[in-house]
């Protein structure tokens, strides 16, 4: 029982710290701020100096791949060189291309062909067993940095892109997606069971149910919880006025 309860207290303190562990926290959705809180950690390194920090992460994304095809080190290293560490590098070097304007010819055939690979990875790791998780993890980072690319790359050259108020829709919407969706996809799955809709539809199209639904969940949480604590935040917070300089008399 004492050995229970010490267990327990670890894990809802390390949940609430985002300290890494082999068990999960316990908002299940909090396992990807672990990593990301492990990234911001190294990108400390960029006050530092910038080729200190194109070392650090160069050197991270080559241990990163040698312990998911060679190494297989076990935890607490396959933590701290995660194939998720891949997605946080093509992001910087993603970043770093555009910000320096390096030529990208064809930014539409690009974000294409990032999204036909994003897909069909995705497509793979659901259906089928073709990509393993560390592969398909490396190619989804790859083809999200092209599709990242290709559409900011095409922006700039000709504007903002039409037809895409849905997709900053979704973005608005997005961190109640994220949060609510484990939980989210488990009880529907127990009520597409229960009802016995599971087995009365095609697996793509349970699929396809499966993920509309749990959006249609997590846009609901935005619009009920997120965005009404948002205004009683604001409405709360003290509104503090900057002086200006036309205010204390300083220009005419």
């Amino acid at each position: 029982m004492g050995e229970c309860v010490k267990r327990i207290g670890t894990i809802i303190i390390k949940s609430l710290f985002l300290i890494p562990d082999r068990d999960a926290p316990i908002i299940n959705a909090a396992w990807t701020l672990r990593h990301e809180i492990f990234f911001f950690l190294l990108l400390g390194s960029l006050f530092i100096g910038r080729w200190l920090c194109s070392i650090v992460f160069i050197g991270l994304a080559v241990a990163t791949v040698l312990n998911a095809t060679v190494m297989h080190y076990g935890y607490p290293t396959a933590f701290f060189l995660s194939p998720y560490n891949l997605e946080f590098c093509a992001g910087m070097v993603t970043a770093h291309y555009f910000t320096r304007r390096l030529p990208l010819p064809f930014p539409s055939a690009v974000a294409i062909l990032g999204a036909v690979v994003f897909l069909a990875t995705a497509s793979s790791l659901t259906f089928t067993t073709l990509v393993g998780a560390n592969a398909g993890i490396g190619l989804k980072a790859v083809s999200g940095a092209l599709i990242v690319l290709g559409l900011a790359e095409r922006e700039r050259r000709y504007g903002t892109l039409p037809g895409l108020g849905w997709l900053r829709y979704l973005g608005v919407c997005s961190y109640s997606i994220y949060i609510v969706q484990p939980t989210a996809i488990s009880a529907l799955l127990k009520l597409y069971n229960f009802v016995g809709l599971r087995n009365a539809l095609p697996l793509y199209a349970a699929f396809a149910a499966l993920a509309l639904t749990t959006l249609a969940v997590g846009i609901a949480t935005y619009w009920l919880i997120e965005r009404p604590l948002h205004r009683l935040c604001r409405e709360r917070q003290p509104v503090t006025r900057v002086p200006t300089l036309a205010a204390e008399g300083a220009c005419p």
